[in-house]
C-alpha cells in the first residue's frame, strides 16, 4: 500500500479511496496543494471528481452512480452476464432453425 501511495503521489492522482469490507472502514485521500491529504470519511460522501456517492451503513459500503442508481455487485453482474449468455444462445439456436448461421453474421 505504501508503494501504491507513493506512485499516486508522484503521478498526480486526485482521489484515492481504500475500503476494507471486513472492518467496514473507508479511508479517503484527496489532492490539495500538490499532495494527497487524508480526510475524515463520513458515513456519506461524494467524489468531487467522479460524482459517485459513497454511503457506508453499519454493514457495507454502497456506491451510487451520478444518476443516483446503485452500482451492481459482482454476483449481480455475473448473474446478468449468465442471463445474457443464455439469451444469446437461445437466439442463435432460433437463427439456426431458420437456416441462418449466427457465426457468419457481422
Amino acid at each position: 500500500m505504501t508503494l501504491k501511495m507513493r506512485f499516486f503521489q508522484t503521478y498526480g492522482v486526485q482521489e484515492y479511496y481504500v475500503y476494507d469490507p471486513e472492518e467496514n472502514t473507508l479511508d479517503i485521500w484527496r489532492r490539495a496543494d500538490g499532495q494527497l491529504i487524508g480526510i475524515n470519511a463520513p458515513a456519506e460522501c461524494m467524489s468531487p471528481l467522479l460524482g459517485i456517492r459513497l454511503v457506508r451503513s453499519p454493514e457495507q459500503l454502497t456506491l451510487y452512480h451520478p444518476d443516483g442508481n446503485p452500482f451492481t455487485s459482482y454476483p449481480e453482474e455475473c448473474d446478468r452476464a449468465n442471463q445474457e449468455q443464455s439469451r444469446a444462445e437461445k437466439l442463435a439456436a432460433k437463427l439456426r432453425e431458420l437456416g441462418v448461421d449466427p457465426d457468419t453474421l457481422d
